[in-house]
């Protein structure tokens, strides 16, 4: 039996217990890239939360669900959200996690009010130099695959844009993740199997102009013409895991697109304005 995915709570509530208030705040669902975990959007959290609840979705590290069971398992904990709020839904996927995003959305188009795709690693397909090892990791003996991922590291992080700590905290994550599922995560990216069909939603697509790993900025070039109403923000000098580097804040480039609930901030400035006035 298949462990089943997760969506667990990367933002606290922003009103204490004793408030006894709920949140209108819209709902920001981050889907991951290869290691499958929240550990990579942690960076941009504090800044996140001024305006959205934040979720992320959790793959088990040795998950091979097809991009099928992934689209429908994902769909189906969507569609509780969407059940138990009225509140609009954000959902941001990041490299593995962008592609999975565009299946979710191409197969169910009400899911979500608005997309963000960063770094989408629906460019894997054009990466005709990372294809071919795809077969061969899955016989990495877990020495190697450590190894392997260590190696793998100045392609993902530019190591002076991103404090020690943080990659740290990749490489950890990274090799969470058993060789099988690495493999299967890889092969899945080298067949896609997206319709390509036209996305209506707005959508905010980042790219990463100095991504080593993919070429990002020409595939958002192409998610443009896939996606109606879209939007693109060219990051000129990040990395693929550009969310680490302390210099980019995701929340200032949703208000640099004007794609961020400012509505909803402000009331709920205003509430808790209210809360403190009223406790004091």
């Amino acid at each position: 039996m298949k462990a089943p995915l997760k969506l667990i709570p990367l933002t606290p509530p922003i009103f204490p217990p004793a408030a006894n208030r709920v949140s209108d705040r819209p709902l920001l669902i981050y889907f991951p890239g290869m290691d499958g975990s929240g550990v990579l959007i942690e960076p941009q959290l504090p800044s996140l939360r001024s305006a959205f609840e934040v979720w992320g979705l959790v793959i088990p590290t040795h998950d091979r669900r097809s991009w099928g069971e992934l689209v429908e398992d994902g769909a189906d904990l969507l569609y509780r959200f969407r059940r138990k709020t009225k509140r609009p839904l954000y959902l941001c996927g990041e490299s593995f996690g962008g592609c999975l995003a565009l299946h979710l959305v191409e197969n169910h188009p009400h899911l979500c009010d608005r997309l963000i795709l960063i770094n989408c690693a629906s460019a894997f397909e054009h990466q005709h130099l990372l294809r071919w090892s795809v077969p061969l990791v899955q016989w990495f003996a877990p020495s190697l695959y450590s190894v392997a991922t260590q190696g793998l590291l100045p392609f993902l992080a530019d190591w002076e844009r991103v404090p020690a700590p943080h990659r740290h905290r990749l490489l950890s994550a990274m090799q969470a993740v058993k060789p099988e599922s690495a493999a299967w995560r890889l092969s899945l990216l080298d067949r896609p199997e997206l319709d390509r069909t036209p996305i209506s939603q707005p959508t905010l697509i980042i790219a990463a102009a100095n991504d080593r790993l993919l070429p990002s900025v020409e595939e958002s070039q192409r998610l443009a013409e896939h996606c109606l109403q879209s939007q693109c923000i060219i990051l000129p000098d990040s990395g693929h895991t550009c969310l680490l580097e302390p210099e980019i804040n995701l929340m200032g480039l949703l208000k640099q697109a004007n794609f961020w609930p400012q509505e909803s901030f402000r009331r709920m400035h205003q509430t808790l304005t209210d809360i403190l006035l009223s406790t004091k």
